[in-house]
């Protein structure tokens, strides 16, 4: 469990007429010595632990990530700035009908070569923003 959502879930049962009270934790009978009436975080950090030991369990299937990425539908935003909306809607509708990646469906219609879809459909460079085509061709 990241720090963010255990702070995340402490926070939200935190204090009385707060802005981040939208869990309701039941009260464990203790109460803050510098705040009286505060509930102490007894059953949030208990929550925290149990929700950490069953997350940290958790594996990623990196093969199934891999297959749904290269499948994604999404992706086609990438083509965008280069073929323009309607040529990237066109490839991407005849994915869905047909179930086929993007750059196999790029080249069934002639829209964009698969050495094209390769250069600029990359997953990694869609997680930060961008100000025009930097990534080259």
């Amino acid at each position: 469990m990241t720090d963010a959502t255990r702070s995340d879930v402490q926070g939200s049962g935190r204090g009385t007429r707060t802005e981040t009270d939208s869990l309701d934790i039941p009260a464990d009978g203790l109460s803050s010595s510098i705040m009286p009436g505060k509930t102490n975080p007894t059953p949030s950090e208990a929550l925290t632990m149990v929700a950490a030991q069953v997350i940290d369990r958790l594996q990623p299937n990196h093969q199934r990530i891999a297959d749904n990425l290269g499948t994604s539908l999404m992706l086609v935003t990438a083509l965008t700035p280069r073929i323009g909306h309607d040529k990237a809607v066109a490839i991407a509708r005849l994915a869905l009908a047909e179930d086929l990646t993007l750059k196999a469906a790029a080249a069934r219609r002639g829209l964009v070569g698969e050495a094209d879809v390769d250069r600029w459909v990359v997953p990694a460079a869609m997680l930060r923003p961008r100000t025009g085509l930097d990534d080259g061709g």
